[in-house]
């Protein structure tokens, strides 16, 4: 069958380019030092020293630090940007860029970050996980449009629904301007936003549930459009072929958006039957495996495929279907291929020979969580200036993101140096989580 649509995942990963920037701080390095000895002038009145530091490790990856010299004329601890280390696959002839590092300088960018000068406080409250590729991405252009607006932003991230509540309810206390909320589980903060916004803060959703959005005091939700997300799952699947049942994998309990997206799989699919597979809170990639395997294999199901609801459960049906893949062909006459698609990606996909993706992806949509992050940020600046009291506006603008498949045909067209660089670039992004 064609598979036109199969995903490499590259264009997100271009997206990426305008989170590792260079740190935005104002500095002044003295001419007639060495950027990596132990000079010791003295430090300038009204500026702020600052030096870069470097450690290579046996495998040949290069972490960079930053220093800023103390009123002592000491040097202070080493400051880490998230992304900070350059591998030893990096091209030569090529800058490459940390993350934005926020310093505490009498010379640093008043909008920078959390407590900097006198911009109000916006707090972003989410449901999700930052191990996850998506939070990761999401959260990197939350801090992106935070310098570019010259905002003053406190991320908070809790799978729990009651230290989500208690996150905004801490943010009401501090005095927030604003408050932006995912709403996974609307239950859970429905009371806290409510709170807040009899308070004075202005409100702002995003990710899940615009349904909910009303109901909470939100004045702008912007979100994937999770109903049309699985909708297209769903034309895709048909559009390749696929006959048998399908597994959705819900990978959050209590997530409105995931259970939107299999409802309207199971609308527009017309191949066979859905099966909702809500996994445990808390399981590990082992343990996803083994039950998708399970579901997989389970005597008469007539699995034929796949949709995950995120990148890392895609990297986990995919090892799923490959160590199942003998099994099915023993209990079939007819040898086949269980298929996947995904609403989501993930670096891992990458490290997949091609031939194994080409013989079981059939496509990966984009959940834009690169506009999502930034947006928010934006729509919380822009409900701050409004001159109408929070209290005046009763009904949400919904601001609803229409999904789309990636394009595998045209990454295919771009060079071989472009593709090389873009891979050096996700080893970069993957290493700037580690300590």
């Amino acid at each position: 069958m064609s598979r036109r649509d199969q995903s490499i995942g590259w264009r997100s990963v271009l997206a990426i380019l305008s989170v590792a920037v260079a740190a935005a701080v104002t500095i002044t390095v003295i001419a007639d030092q060495s950027l990596f000895d132990d000079a010791t002038a003295q430090p300038q009145a009204d500026v702020a020293t600052v030096r870069i530091s470097a450690l290579k490790s046996e495998s040949g990856a290069v972490r960079v630090a930053l220093q800023q010299r103390e009123s002592s004329g000491s040097w202070g601890d080493r400051q880490h940007p998230d992304l900070n280390t350059v591998r030893e696959t990096a091209l030569t002839g090529v800058w490459l860029n940390s993350s934005p590092l926020q310093l505490a300088s009498a010379v640093s960018d008043p909008g920078l970050g959390e407590g900097a000068g006198d911009a109000p406080l916006f707090c972003v409250v989410s449901h999700g996980s930052l191990d996850d590729y998506f939070w990761r991405l999401l959260r990197g252009y939350v801090k992106q449009a935070e310098i570019d607006l010259n905002a003053n932003v406190r991320f908070v991230s809790s799978l729990e629904g009651a230290k989500q509540a208690a996150a905004i309810d801490q943010c009401r206390e501090d005095g927030a301007a604003v408050i932006a909320s995912t709403l996974a589980d609307p239950e859970a903060v429905s009371a806290s936003l409510l709170a807040a916004k009899e308070a004075g803060a202005n409100i702002v959703t995003f990710n899940s549930g615009p349904e909910f959005a009303d109901a909470v005091g939100s004045e702008i939700h912007i979100s994937l459009d999770d109903l049309e997300a699985g909708r297209l799952s769903g034309q895709t699947f048909n559009r390749h072929g696929v006959t048998g049942s399908l597994i959705c994998v819900i990978h959050e309990a209590q997530n409105v958006g995931l259970e939107n997206r299999c409802d309207t799989l199971e609308q527009a699919y017309e191949g066979g039957d859905i099966v909702r597979l809500r996994l445990p809170d808390g399981a590990s990639s082992d343990e996803v495996i083994a039950t998708l395997s399970k579901e997989i294999l389970a005597p008469e199901a007539n699995i034929r495929g796949i949709l995950t609801l995120n990148g890392d459960t895609l990297i986990q049906g995919f090892t799923a279907i490959q160590q199942t893949r003998e099994q099915l062909r023993l209990q079939s006459d007819e040898p086949f291929d269980v298929q996947i698609g995904s609403v989501g990606q993930s670096l891992g996909i990458v490290q997949i020979p091609i031939a194994e993706r080409n013989r079981h992806l059939l496509f990966v949509i984009s959940p834009l969580m690169e506009a999502q992050g930034y947006m928010v940020v934006a729509a919380m600046q822009m409900v701050h200036i409004f001159h109408s009291p929070p209290a005046f506006r009763l009904n949400a603008m919904l601001l609803n993101l229409k999904p789309f498949v990636f394009n595998s045909a045209g990454i295919r067209l771009a060079p071989d140096e472009t593709r090389q660089m873009l891979a050096n670039l996700q080893r970069m992004i993957a290493a700037g989580e580690e300590e």
